[in-house]
């Protein structure tokens, strides 16, 4: 069964360093001083500035969330339904990427951490033109990222600036920009240093990314989501990026806790609003967790409900659950969707509807499907000159 996460969200094998790691001794660097960094970074707990992803296949995981030498985060693995089917894919984006990870393995799990998200630096493996550090998140997931130089034998400097591009050491480490500021006194300096900043992420005063009844949907603790409901847990609750239980519990295919969440009064037309925003049946109609949408559905789900943001699932947004089922085709999910009157002919943002969705990548049992419930077929012309 395939897993999609975004908490709240990297495929190559986790091969072991056979090199030695040898650096440059320039500048006043040396082998020690850098190993000595490594190991220091071990047990450090850092707040991620960029997504990452990794997909648990088999007895293995794949590990591709890659940043290069400029500081461009990329994603690339070999992904298949077993280990002589793997090709080549690559990915700019964390999202997309995951998605055509989750198409091509036939038994596994898809993460992804998104910025932002609070981890531990368990290890790092130093090689000649490369950095792997492995992080564990609050619920025991690991994942890696490997800094990729264009040079052997890379500096301090590269190191520094790798960790600098990966890592904040606190979730306050905002940079903001203070523009033509007037003289003011100490005291007035010191308020506006307590209004501007804390000393501690439990001094911020704000919704924390993920709560306890979040991560307990996630994990599939059931015992624990009827416990924290019991207790007065807020079931529509979210996290900065508006996500709730529902959205973790969904992105995971945990049946029975969408279940006890729906029972308790969890709004399945939610919306995040951050990176993703979509809402529980998107997500599900995305991955084709069938089950889950009847649920969804049979407790009033709006089918038609669009994404609003310009990076939801594509460069333009605006997209419905049928077009996300549509373009991962997802045939089941399609069919359920049209049952419960889905319309066949909404456009996103960037004009083109679910039959050019599911044309486009080729699946042409959902374009049948949908051109014999009413699709226009010259939403597809432009695929067919």
């Amino acid at each position: 069964m395939k897993h999609f996460i975004y908490f709240e969200c990297s495929i190559l094998f986790i091969v072991a360093f056979s090199i030695p790691p040898i650096f440059a001794g320039g500048q006043g660097d040396s082998t020690t001083t850098i190993q000595a960094m490594a190991k220091e970074l071990e047990g450090q707990q850092k707040w991620l500035r960029i997504d990452v992803v990794r997909i648990q296949y088999g007895i293995g995981g794949k590990d591709a969330t890659y940043v290069d030498p400029d500081g461009k985060t990329y994603y690339k693995a070999k992904v298949g339904e077993g280990l002589s089917a793997f090709r080549d894919t690559q990915s700019t984006s964390a999202e997309d990427f995951a998605d055509e990870a989750s198409k091509k393995i036939k038994d596994g799990e898809v993460r992804v951490w998104h910025k932002g998200r609070k981890v531990e630096i368990h290890e790092v493996k130093l090689g000649r033109d490369q950095i792997q550090i492995g992080i564990t998140d609050e619920g025991g997931a690991k994942a890696a990222i490997k800094f990729m130089f264009e040079k052997k034998n890379y500096t301090m400097e590269d190191f520094k600036k790798a960790l600098t591009v990966a890592f904040a050491n606190s979730e306050s480490e905002i940079p903001v920009k203070i523009r033509n500021a007037p003289l003011i006194s100490d005291g007035d300096f010191k308020k506006a240093l307590t209004d501007s900043f804390a000393n501690s992420e439990s001094e911020i005063p704000v919704k924390i990314r993920n709560t306890p009844l979040m991560s307990a949907a996630y994990n599939g603790d059931i015992a624990e989501v009827r416990k924290l409901i019991k207790e007065g847990a807020d079931v529509n609750e979210t996290n900065v990026e508006g996500q709730t239980a529902l959205m973790s519990a969904t992105r995971q295919n945990q049946v029975d806790i969408v279940k006890v969440l729906v029972e308790n009064g969890a709004d399945v037309n939610s919306k995040a609003q951050g990176s993703i925003e979509v809402t529980a049946l998107m997500i599900a109609a995305r991955f084709g967790y069938d089950d889950i949408m009847k649920i969804l559905i049979d407790n009033g789900a709006d089918v038609n409900a669009r994404s609003d943001g310009a990076r939801a699932s594509g460069a333009d947004g605006g997209y419905t659950a049928l077009m996300r089922a549509a373009r991962n085709g997802q045939t089941k999910a399609v069919k359920i969707l049209i049952d419960n009157h889905a319309n066949i002919n909404l456009k996103n943002k960037g004009g083109v509807s679910a039959l050019w969705h599911a044309a486009a990548h080729n699946h042409s049992d959902i374009v049948d499907m949908l051109l014999a419930n009413g699709a226009d077929p010259n939403d597809i012309k432009s695929l067919t000159k």
